[in-house]
């Protein structure tokens, strides 16, 4: 499993870079913005509350057996070859789009859909509701030291917009 699992890691980072470059935005775009705009907020404290990646790779391809797996990674290397406009992100921000390829994925791979999507879904709803129940007890402990105000705790939490809808219901 480990070439393949590094294999993997590769390809997805490829597409990623691929992605990025096309789109000629810098990658991990999204995580700069969260640190930066966490650090205009005083006492704001930034937590990466996703799996980790080599842990979801390894349950993803442990979860395919050998033709499946060489069907995914042809697929992979099929898409580092397309084309990605700036239309295809915009429509994908759609939810209805959107959608559409999370149940074309897990109609294809379904198993791998539940892996990349559903777990981590769950995963970091878990990792949120720690964060709240922690940040809750500390602040009430505090508050009632101090003989001042509660203030309930606030999170802003960014994740992908897959996994919205699954961290709601979660």
């Amino acid at each position: 499993h480990g070439a393949a699992q590094g294999l993997m890691q590769v390809l997805l980072l490829s597409l990623s870079a691929h992605i990025t470059q096309q789109l000629e935005m810098a990658p991990g775009g999204e995580f700069r913005a969260a640190y930066n705009a966490s650090k205009l907020v005083s006492g704001c404290q930034l937590v990466l509350g996703d799996r980790p990646l080599h842990i979801t790779l390894k349950r993803a391809l442990s979860s395919l057996n050998i033709f499946q797996k060489m069907k995914f990674f042809f697929h992979l290397l099929v898409s580092l070859r397309m084309d990605i406009k700036q239309e295809d992100v915009e429509r994908c921000k759609n939810n209805d789009i959107l959608e559409e390829l999370l149940q074309e994925m897990a109609g294809e791979y379904p198993q791998v859909s539940r892996i990349l999507v559903d777990e981590r879904d769950q995963y970091m709803t878990q990792v949120l509701h720690h964060l709240l129940q922690r940040g809750t007890v500390e602040k009430l402990n505090a508050s009632k030291k101090c003989r001042a105000t509660f203030e309930p705790l606030t999170i802003v939490a960014v994740v992908g917009m897959g996994h919205v809808k699954g961290i709601h219901a979660n």
